[in-house]
């Protein structure tokens, strides 16, 4: 492959040179500031062996850290020719406040984004198919997110410690989610009825409710620890299997739980998943509940009134244990 620099962008030919049609922006010059623009097409003349050659190269994308710490530079444009974001691609370039990601795009890899300081709204488009994870690990200015509705999960990291996020779109689209630890500005967050895996929302201190929806089979170890503010759960899911685990690795391990709610179609309460919960005073099954799961209510030293549907078939192991029998 060949490498060459025109107006402070760096290319690397995808291929060699003489034979390639594409290349990769891969470095940019650490002093550049204010607006830059990425070219669709790049041109480069070279000779060798006494033979000058000329050639057109399609700009298709953005390198493993290109602009990493281009701290000056305060917006970027990219072309629709470009398909792939490489990890690292905009770290550390805190001057950054406007970027537009084009339809073209369908990967944006590990942390590129990462402590973007000054970026505060982002949109991903609908042809990302891929996203890595912690792309916006520390953007600890960013508040609002609009996620396309090709993204099949919001993986390890994704939001974590983006301390003024404040509103994310999830689409459809998306089964799994694990990204928005220390994200203490989050008053709320919608999750799609399309999501089956649930974690990573530990230390979400402004977070006052959450619906867990009818698809999800499993909620991750200290999911929602440390949310502080969270009082009241809508438990929606059908048939959650895992909810991971007893003692302190639990979801919604140490928290002043006060309101629980199922849905109807709930038809197991997963083991432990009320475990603790020493403020609840009522509780309602549906008639849809075939299986309380083992400890569900363990340790429920308030609970008054529990309504148990017509449909139970089992009840395991120490469901209700120190639930103070004389209040029930």
């Amino acid at each position: 492959y060949k490498q060459f620099t025109i107006n402070d962008l760096s290319y690397r030919t995808n291929g060699d040179a003489d034979v390639a049609t594409t290349v990769t922006m891969y470095y940019c010059n650490r002093d550049v500031s204010g607006a830059v623009i990425i070219p669709s097409t790049v041109t480069h003349t070279w000779t060798q062996d006494n033979v000058t050659y000329t050639r057109t190269y399609t700009v298709t994308a953005i390198g493993n850290s290109a602009f990493d710490s281009c701290t000056g530079m305060t917006s970027v444009s990219i072309p629709s020719t470009v398909t792939f974001l490489d990890e690292w691609a905009f770290r550390n370039c805190d001057g950054l406040t406007s970027i537009n990601i084009p339809n073209s795009v369908t990967k944006i890899n590990h942390r590129v984004f990462a402590f973007c300081d000054g970026l505060t709204s982002i949109s991903i488009p609908n042809s990302v198919v891929e996203l890595g994870q912690q792309v916006f690990w520390t953007c600890t200015n960013l508040r609002t997110v609009h996620l396309g509705n090709q993204i099949p999960e919001i993986p390890l990291g994704t939001f974590n410690d983006c301390r003024n996020l404040i509103y994310v779109y999830i689409p459809n689209s998306v089964t799994s989610i694990n990204g928005f630890n220390h994200c203490v500005s989050l008053p709320s967050i919608d999750i799609p009825e399309s999501v089956t895996s649930i974690s990573g929302f530990n230390d979400c201190k402004s977070l006052k409710e959450i619906t867990i929806p009818s698809k999800v089979t499993t909620i991750g170890r200290y999911a929602f620890s440390k949310c502080d503010s969270l009082e009241t759960i809508h438990f929606n899911a059908e048939w959650c299997d895992a909810v991971n685990s007893q003692g302190t690795g639990h979801p919604f391990n140490g928290l002043s739980i006060k309101n629980l709610y199922f849905g109807e179609g709930v038809k197991k309460i997963p083991n432990y998943l009320a475990e603790s919960f020493y403020d609840i005073t009522e509780v309602t099954l549906p008639n849809s509940v075939e299986e309380i799961g083992e400890a569900a209510f363990k340790n429920c030293h308030g609970l008054i009134t529990l309504k148990i549907g017509n449909s139970v078939k089992t009840i395991s192991k120490e469901a209700f244990y120190w639930c103070k029998k004389s209040n029930l």
